[in-house]
């Protein structure tokens, strides 16, 4: 639709939810969804934009530092940092959506979906190509 000189418009009012029993069917059709992405993506390569590309790319790079920690504490070092800067700011979003919606429960439910939103989306991405 973009090549063709369309535009994809996004408005906040609508809303729209897939409804799942648990985490883990979240998760599988996060994973699925994305591994069909990561195909369409080969295909097409401009239809993918840089922020879609986040989530494997942080994937990838916690599988790399976790590999190469096994032979260098500089691995496990950038290791540890990148997983202290992802879980700061996972609380600071879950913080600022508690206080916003004064609802506590997302101190622990927002944290938890995020972290399978992105480990489902950025691995089905990778399992995928």
């Amino acid at each position: 639709m973009r090549r063709s000189g369309g535009k994809i418009w996004f408005d906040p009012q609508f809303a729209a939810s897939i409804l799942r029993e648990n985490l883990s069917g979240i998760g599988k059709t996060i994973l699925a969804l994305w591994i069909l992405e990561s195909a369409h993506a080969q295909k097409d390569p401009k239809s993918i934009r840089w922020r879609q590309l986040v989530p494997p790319l942080f994937v990838a790079a916690l599988a790399v530092l976790i590999a190469g920690s096994f032979f260098s504490s500089l691995f496990g070092g950038m290791l540890l940092l990148l997983s202290i800067f992802y879980l700061m700011a996972l609380l600071a979003i879950a913080i600022r959506a508690a206080k916003k919606e004064n609802d506590l429960s997302l101190l622990v439910g927002m944290p938890i979906a995020i972290v399978i939103m992105h480990f489902s989306w950025g691995g089905g991405f990778i399992w995928g190509l």
